[in-house]
């Protein structure tokens, strides 16, 4: 019997023409706007922080600081300040691709706003009554949240253990215990929270947790 062999016929794949080339973030220029390499965030340059240990050549230019004040279309439309290293890469050279994610950005900030608008001030439980939510006290500002908050609780551990990279480890196991003690979490869930407290207040309130490490 003859084999029939079907050629299957080749799309060619169309790639645009893209401009942007990538630089170092301490290369970054004050007033200009950057896209992150996942192209879902845009940068702009707060300030750089320059290495002043003992190491030289690329290891003293990964260790340089660069701050960048960065406007987010995956991250509930927030705008946060964000530590990045000397030698970490964005776009340049790419004016449409920011504009789509600043009105990305723009679009998420106006469905929240239009939920906070339309969000019920008060909660009924199951027997109907309304639940009081519990009072919160001032802003901390050693912690960046309010006296008896959850967030208080944990930055005062994060500040208390001297955060930084290199002490993650040391400090992960107290928040864990934190909350599997005072606030019944099993263990699994317990350390899933304690790790996304972790990142969130290093990476969103850099002046309260990073004084260390600087």
């Amino acid at each position: 019997m003859k084999k029939i062999i079907v050629k299957k016929k080749i799309v060619p794949i169309v790639v645009p023409e893209v401009h942007a080339h990538h630089i170092s973030t301490m290369n970054m220029e004050d007033g200009e706007e950057y896209v992150g390499i996942g192209c879902n965030t845009v940068l702009k340059l707060k300030q750089i922080i320059p290495y002043e240990g003992m190491d030289t050549g690329l290891r003293a230019l990964r260790s340089t600081i660069v701050e960048c004040i960065i406007v987010a279309s995956n991250m509930g439309g927030e705008q946060i300040v964000a530590t990045l290293w000397g030698t970490s890469s964005v776009l340049t050279d790419c004016p449409d691709l920011v504009e789509r994610i600043k009105k990305e950005h723009a679009s998420i900030n106006s469905k929240i706003a239009s939920y906070t608008r339309i969000k019920k001030t008060t909660k009924k439980g199951l027997d109907g009554n309304v639940i009081v939510a519990k009072p919160r006290g001032d802003i901390s500002p050693v912690t960046g949240y309010g006296v008896g908050t959850q967030g208080h609780a944990i930055g005062l551990i994060m500040i208390e253990g001297k955060c930084s990279p290199s002490r993650r480890g040391l400090i992960m196991p107290k928040i864990v215990n934190y909350l599997m003690k005072e606030h019944e979490f099993e263990e699994k869930k317990a350390k899933g929270l304690a790790a996304s407290w972790y990142s969130t207040l290093w990476i969103r309130k850099p002046t309260f947790y990073q004084k260390e490490w600087k």
